[in-house]
């Protein structure tokens, strides 16, 4: 990754970190307006509380002087509906209070007491009107204990307000810059936030304009590459043909001298016994070369896309499974090799392409021949596949077995492995690859099992082809 790449993610990082960091501040200074602002109502309040309570006392003293005055029991109700509510403002005013130890010492050290006495001085006062008279209800009122309760209530109040004053001076100054650090975070952040995104969006496109140019070359060398490998499939091509042509012509040579050695065995009786064994190997090459041949050409089919086609009948497999075991009889004696068939299926038919399970099973039985030891025995097994459609074929042998990492190359074409035939037999490595290529065209699959010293068991499953009705 260039530097141009990383400075493109810093960006980006520092852009979300901003963000994600502004977000935090303006939620915190959000809190923090909000909680100046209640602290100021509640400020408001107290002193609203304070001066509500000190105008109750006042009713409730200007309804006793009214009553003292006149002795008209109206005057009695403002003093009766001023005592109803003064414990409740008090007990409102000390609420507000509650965690301000210097307005809550005030309190019930200066304005509770002094309220008690003055409630106690305007109900003694009341009584001895409507007990004694008005004038010893007035001498009472005379001595200015009365006064003195008023006026030391107003000063406790004043206490109070005075602190919530100044409080409330404090908290505007709080809000004011609680809001001045708001903005500051607001347009900061943002203004941050904008110049790192302008920043990234500059270096993304001048990322974009080198990573056009990249492209632009990229195109250039897939076009360089799209002609390379259209000359390679020419190539390729052309190879085949040739390769082609000459296994074609390869073949009447052969055939030819598979003929001259049938014409001299023929006549035989006149060669000696060194003489047959050089017929017999003439014989015998001619055939490997032949086969050979064979394997080439089918897989040059093969890739070619012809020969491929399933051509479905109902099949014996036992009974042609059978004859071509027949036909492996002489390798198999000249290594002392037992071929053995089982098959709990004898006298079921299967619809299958029977060339192409044909060419699978040679393949199969003449490679396990080939890679066996003499005096061992090869076995092929021929059952009903577990969901009762189609079928399975099994070859083992017991040869050295295939090494676990060649496994997997085994079905590709020319794939050499270390273990080689034991009877010094040609190998072309097409065997596996064609049985792989027929398999999958009739739909079916292959494994490989095999142990070191002990064998390989390839197991082959083949699904049932549609058959007409009208075929055999």
């Amino acid at each position: 990754m260039n530097i141009r790449s990383w400075s493109i993610y810093i960006l980006l990082t520092v852009s979300i970190v901003l963000t994600i960091l502004t977000g935090m501040l303006l939620y915190y200074g959000e809190v923090e307006e909000t909680q100046d602002t209640r602290n100021l109502l509640d400020t408001h309040e107290v002193i609203h509380s304070a001066n509500q309570l000190y105008t109750i006392l006042l009713d409730a003293e200007t309804g006793q002087r009214g009553y003292l005055i006149t002795g008209n029991q109206n005057y009695l109700e403002p003093y009766k509906n001023a005592t109803e509510h003064i414990d409740h403002r008090l007990e409102r005013l000390t609420t507000l209070v509650d965690e301000k130890s210097d307005q809550q010492h005030v309190i019930n050290n200066e304005l509770e007491p002094a309220i008690d006495r003055k409630l106690a001085e305007l109900k003694e006062t009341i009584a001895l009107f409507n007990n004694q008279g008005g004038e010893e209800a007035v001498a009472l009122t005379n001595t200015h204990f009365g006064r003195e309760q008023m006026d030391a209530i107003r000063n406790a109040l004043d206490k109070i307000i005075a602190q919530e004053e100044q409080l409330l001076e404090q908290r505007g100054k709080q809000l004011d810059q609680s809001s001045l650090l708001f903005n500051l975070i607001s347009y900061g952040g943002l203004f941050f936030i904008t110049v790192t995104i302008v920043m990234a969006l500059i270096t993304i496109r001048q990322k974009n304009r080198e990573n056009q140019k990249l492209i632009d070359q990229l195109e250039k060398s897939n076009g360089m590459l799209s002609d390379l490998h259209e000359r390679e499939v020419q190539l390729s091509n052309e190879k085949s043909k040739f390769m082609s042509m000459a296994a074609h012509d390869l073949r009447s040579p052969i055939n030819a001298i598979m003929s001259i050695a049938n014409l001299i065995k023929n006549d035989q009786d006149q060669l000696n016994e060194e003489q047959k064994e050089y017929l017999d190997y003439i014989s015998e090459s001619a055939n490997k070369m032949s086969n050979m041949i064979d394997n080439f050409l089918d897989v040059q089919k093969i890739e070619e896309g012809e020969n491929n086609t399933t051509q479905p009948e109902n099949v014996n497999v036992y009974g042609l499974l059978k004859a071509i075991l027949m036909g492996f009889k002489p390798k198999a004696s000249s290594k002392n090799i037992t071929l053995n068939l089982k098959s709990d299926c004898k006298d079921k038919p299967f619809c299958t392409d029977k060339a192409m399970f044909s060419q699978v099973a040679e393949n199969l039985i003449s490679n396990a021949i080939k890679y066996s030891p003499s005096d061992t025995t090869v076995t092929v097994s021929l059952s009903k596949a577990d969901n009762k459609k189609g079928f399975r074929m099994s070859v083992s042998d017991q040869g050295l077995g295939i090494k676990e990492e060649e496994q997997e190359q085994i079905f590709e074409p020319y794939a050499g492995i270390s273990n080689k035939p034991t009877g010094d037999e040609p190998s072309t490595g097409l065997g596996l690859s064609i049985v792989k290529i027929r398999i999958d065209a009739m739909g079916g699959s292959i494994e490989c099992d095999s142990q070191p010293n002990k064998g390989t068991t390839f197991t082959t499953y083949f699904p049932p082809l549609e058959c007409d009705e009208t075929t055999d």
